[in-house]
């Protein structure tokens, strides 16, 4: 049967329909090379062979007169395949060349891996993962030994099945290595119980990467069951230590559910395992009468909790002191640990001392319910939590004034009602005590109570005076500085004394100050003045009032005293005080003056103010005029020398305002 005819263009067009490497070569002795495809010249260039050398070509030789399947030549694993065909009218030999680089390297290591692996100190298993199915392909002998059986008396796949595997967690890491595959993790580990052929229960954890062939996973296996009791003992620790850094002062103990034991662990001795305490707990410490009867049934019901397995808990109870035998109160808080099948196994308990703690909770509940008597009778209630600034409860008549927007927290609440329901008069005072930095920084001082007198306005405008009255009180349940806002309306009581404080400091007819009182102010703005200040008293004295007084009758007389005072308050600066110290004298105290040239301008303006006060007649005075700090710093010595000055004054017919001049 003839061969069929091939070109050299068929072999180009074969090249480009191929990934993999052709040669063919002339058959005979010395097997030269007719043609080489360019991918092979790829392939041995990246060898770094330039040519096919003798070696290569007896290689190649001996392959197809062997039948190999498998040939390394140019640093690369090829697999071989031939054929004898006719190329340009002479036989040749065909050769086809596909790279198994990849697949050999895997199989060599494969090989090599296998040799290796009986001998690691591991479990190590191959496993092929698809479609939720999982199948096991190899495990080497540590896996037999760990669970103590015979190669031939246990069939492989159960290993990974429910024989071996704890029911629960095989479901559980069927789920767990399904979603890390979907997640194309790279590495990731799951934990597992399996029964050994004694029926001990153990720990496996396995280590789990992708193999180099599709669905196929290498796994890493080791006893953890060790490290899993380790980790539940830390776990016991770290809630002691955690439950010792939140309170101070506190006895830690653990309580074994199961058998109801308590122990004491931390009594000072370096020691790993808990001291033991109490057995057939709570009902031995009930016999033994350490917890006093009215709170057995808070005391029970604690230890109750733990056995049911609730996750925490909480009691107050009478504790006898072993020390000094009496009945102390005690808060007992527990945190329960549970094992991996969600049981509870051991309950941390801390006791602490809550005596003062409990006297706090008792004047809290006093406080309550004397704010609750209170707050009838006030015009509204506020209530605040100032820790976290954070707006509680309002009631009474302003409920229904502050918009429920403006109802965020102390700060806004405080900067709305002083926009708002605060007198501009009071405004700055009001905020400065209504400050939450302010009241809190008071409160870490000890001071809990707070009060302020001050004038609102009314949904009509009207202005009125109010008491406001905050108290901070800690709250021992919330764990938080409260703030109780009390206000009531005080306007009648307030106006009384406001009327009853005015008539003690001023002159009954004119409305000025009285004596005392204008004396009184000047000493004090004198003792608060530097040297570099000027202030002026000035000493008035009417002309020839008596004889007017007597001409024209009291009643007239009185009629100038009042128009006298008036003029005096229009012609001076609200600063200014003015006073009337007897009969027709009076005194002006002009504060803070510019510079000396004002002094008399301000003086001559209030003579003019005097001089035309009454509708029939001129009322000519006399002024006496006294500087501090040139004349004297004492309210006394400048009276003294404005009297001197006014007494010049009165027997001058032309300069009827003199000052003071050291003789």
């Amino acid at each position: 049967m003839s061969m069929k005819q091939y070109h050299l263009m068929d072999l180009k067009t074969l090249e480009d329909f191929s990934p993999d490497g052709f040669l063919c070569i002339y058959i005979g002795k010395q097997w030269d090379i007719a043609w080489i495809s360019t991918i092979l010249q790829d392939i041995m260039q990246h060898g770094n062979v330039k040519e096919i050398d003798i070696f290569a070509m007896a290689t190649l030789r001996k392959a197809c007169e062997t039948q190999m399947k498998e040939v390394y030549l140019f640093d690369t694993w090829f697999h071989i395949s031939h054929k004898k065909i006719q190329l340009e009218n002479k036989e040749v030999m065909l050769i086809y060349l596909r790279n198994i680089n990849d697949l050999m390297e895997t199989k060599l290591a494969s090989q090599v891996n296998k040799l290796r692996t009986e001998g690691i100190p591991c479990g190590l298993f191959c496993i092929r993962m698809q479609n939720g199915a999982f199948e096991l392909l190899y495990t080497n002998s540590y896996i037999y030994q760990f669970l103590g059986y015979k190669k031939e008396e246990l069939q492989l796949q159960d290993i990974i099945e429910e024989k071996i595997v704890d029911r629960e967690d095989l479901i559980r890491i069927k789920k767990e290595i399904t979603n890390y595959i979907q997640q194309e993790s790279i590495l990731f580990e799951v934990e597992y119980r399996v029964k050994r052929k004694d029926g001990k229960v153990r720990w496996m954890s396995a280590r789990i990467v992708p193999d180099t062939i599709e669905h196929q996973y290498v796994a890493v296996a080791f006893d953890s069951t060790k490290m899993k009791q380790m980790m539940h003992d830390l776990r016991i620790s770290e809630e002691e230590k955690k439950i010792a850094l939140e309170q101070g002062n506190i006895v830690i103990l653990r309580y074994d559910v199961k058998n109801k034991v308590l122990y004491y662990t931390n009594d000072g001795k370096k020691t790993t395992e808990p001291k033991k305490m109490m057995e057939n707990i709570p009902q031995s410490a009930i016999e033994q009468h350490l917890i006093k009867e009215e709170t057995q049934k808070e005391y029970l019901g604690f230890f109750s909790s733990m056995l049911e397995g609730k996750p925490k808990g909480e009691a107050v109870f009478l504790r006898r002191n072993s020390t000094s035998q009496k009945y102390i109160w005690i808060k007992g808080k527990f945190t329960m640990i549970y094992n991996e099948k969600s049981e509870p196994t051991t309950a941390i308990i801390s006791y602490q001392d809550y005596s003062e703690a409990y006297e706090r909770e008792l004047a809290y509940e006093r406080w309550k319910q004397d704010f609750e008597r209170r707050k009838k009778d006030s015009i509204a209630y506020y209530e605040y939590d100032l820790t976290h600034d954070v707006f509680e409860k309002l009631e009474g008549a302003l409920n229904d004034e502050l918009p429920k927007n403006a109802r965020n927290s102390f700060t806004y609440i405080a900067h709305y009602a002083a926009e708002h329901f605060v007198s501009p008069k009071d405004r700055k005072k009001y905020l400065k005590v209504f400050s939450r930095e302010y009241l809190l920084d008071q409160y870490q001082k000890g001071r809990h109570h707070f009060t302020l007198q001050h004038r609102r306005i009314d949904s009509q405008g009207n202005e009125f005076w109010a008491y406001g009255e905050i108290q901070l009180v800690w709250d021992p349940y919330a764990s938080l500085v409260r703030a109780s806002v009390l206000l009531h309306d005080i306007d009648n009581e307030k106006k009384d004394k406001i009327r009853m404080k005015r008539l003690s400091e001023t002159d009954a007819l004119t409305g000025l100050y009285n004596r005392s009182t204008l004396f009184h102010r000047i000493e004090s703005t004198l003792q608060h003045s530097g040297k570099h200040v000027l202030h002026v008293l000035v000493l008035i004295d009417l002309d020839n009032f008596k004889l007017l007084n007597d001409t024209y009758g009291h009643q007239y007389g009185d009629d100038v005293l009042i128009n006298v005072a008036k003029s005096m308050r229009s012609a001076c600066r609200s600063e200014d005080y003015c006073g009337r110290i007897g009969g027709d004298e009076f005194v002006i105290f002009l504060r803070n003056l510019s510079c000396d040239y004002d002094i008399l301008p301000r003086i001559e303006a209030i003579r003019l103010a005097i001089l035309n006060c009454m509708d029939d007649r001129e009322i000519v005075a006399s002024f006496g005029v006294a500087c501090y700090p040139n004349d004297s710093h004492n309210v006394d010595e400048l009276y003294r020398h404005s009297d001197e000055a006014m007494y010049r004054a009165k027997r001058s017919q032309k300069h009827k305002i003199q000052f003071y001049k050291k003789i």
